[in-house]
């Protein structure tokens, strides 16, 4: 199976042949991880795009994961996110959850520090809203 990113969402710019490499430019798989989010038995694809602030949750099945991706998670624009994706079952409820860092770049600039989120899975996959927020320079201090 091979999974391939979607093409980034450009305002006013329609995707063509001419302008579709630079389309695809979203750092696809830059941050992934695997872990059942729905607890039906089969490993879920979590693959990170930080140039486009997407997440993408890809189901999994018995012939492996199924494309196009069931579930996509959106950050504010040009935040880097995520930069880093951790799964596990942090709450031990049998669904696998995911850590995702935010480096909160904006548009290149100085970073208040990056941000670790914490997404819970279910039987529709991944919670939409974090169950947990907290930014990491706030912990140093």
């Amino acid at each position: 199976m091979t999974l391939t990113a979607p093409l980034r969402v450009i305002p006013g710019v329609t995707p063509t042949a001419r302008n579709e490499s630079a389309l695809s430019q979203t750092s696809f798989g830059m941050a992934l991880a695997v872990i059942d989010v729905d607890r039906d038995g089969f490993a879920d694809v979590v693959v990170g795009a930080p140039w486009e602030d997407k997440v993408y949750v890809y189901a999994g099945s018995r012939a492996g994961p199924r494309d196009p991706a069931r579930q996509v998670l959106a950050q504010k624009e040009h935040t880097w996110f995520p930069q880093h994706i951790v799964a596990a079952d942090f709450d031990r409820d049998g669904y696998g959850d995911v850590a995702l860092i935010d480096m909160d770049v904006h548009d290149w600039g100085a970073s208040p520090g990056p941000t670790l989120t914490v997404h819970r899975g279910s039987p529709a996959g991944l919670a939409t809203a974090p169950s947990l927020s907290v930014r990491i320079a706030d912990v140093a201090d």
